[in-house]
């Protein structure tokens, strides 16, 4: 629970940090070459902090496959509401990186599930309870 969170704070940071350097309306081919950096860590932000949300996301699917809903219900419901609360935040900034964010997160997330790893830890588990 402390690493999701942590993870929550970082994607929070990192995006942030990129929608303060990635600002879409100046980007010029001079300003990119000149602000080469600024540009270059602003993109590295957004990199990871979609990386870490769709990591949130990704372990949430996999509980949910392998436990269940009813299991993890109050720990899903906090991440995803503090993830809401973060993406509040930042569509009031910029709503095109963080829209971009968010739909790139949610299908890497999707799309990065183990489905066979989580399917074989709940048969294991019910192998060792009943």
């Amino acid at each position: 629970m402390l690493l999701s969170f942590l993870r929550l704070m970082l994607a929070f940071v990192l995006l942030f940090f990129a929608q303060q350097t990635l600002v879409l309306k100046s980007i010029t081919f001079t300003d990119l070459m000149l602000n080469s950096l600024r540009y270059g860590f602003g993109a590295l932000c957004f990199l990871f902090g979609f990386l870490a949300v769709a990591s949130i996301i990704r372990n949430q699917l996999e509980t949910v496959i392998s436990k269940g809903v009813k299991a993890r219900i109050g720990a899903i419901l906090l991440e995803f509401s503090l993830l809401t609360a973060i993406y509040w935040v930042l569509f009031e900034r910029n709503v095109w990186l963080s829209s971009a964010s968010l739909i790139m997160a949610v299908i890497y997330g999707m799309l990065s599930v183990n489905i066979e790893a989580a399917r074989a830890a709940k048969k294991f588990r019910k192998g060792v309870e009943g």
